[in-house]
């Protein structure tokens, strides 16, 4: 049984060693054989993983308020219940076309039973690909905020 080593520098569990035979830790990035070109207490890389810390906590934000504030989706709105409709018309037609039985019987049906008919597959393409379009348009119409609201 091998032992789960852990960061000296952020204390955090090290994945498996790789075949190199360096240990990396995928948190902080400590190496137990760091690169000789660049060093991470330099101050350019100090520079770069502040901003990239910054994007990130700009695109994923910690605070719960700043994630209630949100514009919410308002569903009494026609377009956004147009917009229901016609996600749920879009996904059974779709389910229609996945399900539709390209098969038909041949005239020698002792030899060869039921084969496919090109044309069925054509039409079980289209019917598929056209509830698609409509599942699309009615999720974007559904989900589309219609007003913007002053703070």
């Amino acid at each position: 049984m091998t032992e789960s080593k852990e960061c000296p520098k952020c204390e955090a569990k090290l994945p498996p060693m790789f075949s190199t035979g360096r240990l990396v830790c995928t948190k902080c990035g400590w190496s137990d054989r760091p690169n000789k070109s660049i060093h991470s207490d330099s101050p350019i890389v100090q520079t770069v993983l502040d901003k990239v810390q910054m994007v990130y906590d700009k695109a994923f934000p910690d605070d719960i308020e700043l994630v209630e504030k949100e514009e919410k989706v308002n569903t009494s709105n026609p377009i956004n219940l147009a917009g229901n409709f016609f996600s749920i018309i879009g996904f059974f037609t779709m389910m229609g076309g996945v399900f539709y039985d390209t098969s038909v019987s041949s005239d020698n049906s002792s030899s060869y039973g039921r084969v496919v008919n090109i044309g069925r597959v054509s039409d079980r393409a289209t019917i598929t690909s056209i509830g698609g379009f409509f599942f699309i348009y009615g999720a974007v119409s559904s989900l589309a905020p219609t007003s913007k609201k002053d703070d």
